[in-house]
């Protein structure tokens, strides 16, 4: 068992918690955070945005995690189309519409995990030196 100890372990935790206080300190991504089906949504979406082919139903069915009943998720996704933060275009099967997230919501996912790979890079490559939450963020 790894020492608790060991300075990579003690930056790979700050990193982990830097990276919990950005989401919580944003205004756009604490909504999908608060539950864990929401939050593999819209990792599915981020890495899929601009490239996704598949319909809404398509990639509902790609969420592994079932922490909300599909009454709740539609409900959810209602709610976030309303407020913006995704959006529903046409697909090329006219009775399908394909999901995105919108251009906030996506830059500020992009951000978030570049400050974060920052941290751990650093955490990885030099764990001697401190990570500040203000060293990686914009």
């Amino acid at each position: 068992m790894k020492d608790w100890a060991d300075p990579r372990m003690k930056q790979i935790i700050a990193a982990e918690l830097a990276f919990e206080r950005d989401v919580a300190a944003s205004t756009v991504l604490p909504r999908f955070r608060r539950n864990g089906t929401t939050w593999e949504l819209l990792l599915l979406l981020a890495a899929s945005q601009g490239t996704a082919e598949d319909g809404i139903y398509q990639t509902l069915e790609q969420v592994q995690t079932s922490y909300l009943g599909k009454p709740a998720l539609t409900k959810f996704l209602r709610d976030c189309r309303t407020e913006g933060s995704l959006t529903f275009d046409v697909h090329e099967k006219r009775s399908s519409r394909r999901m995105s997230l919108s251009e906030e919501v996506h830059a500020e996912i992009l951000a978030l995990f570049s400050a974060h790979a920052k941290r751990l890079s650093q955490a990885l490559n030099h764990p001697e030196d401190d990570i500040s939450e203000d060293d990686t963020t914009s």
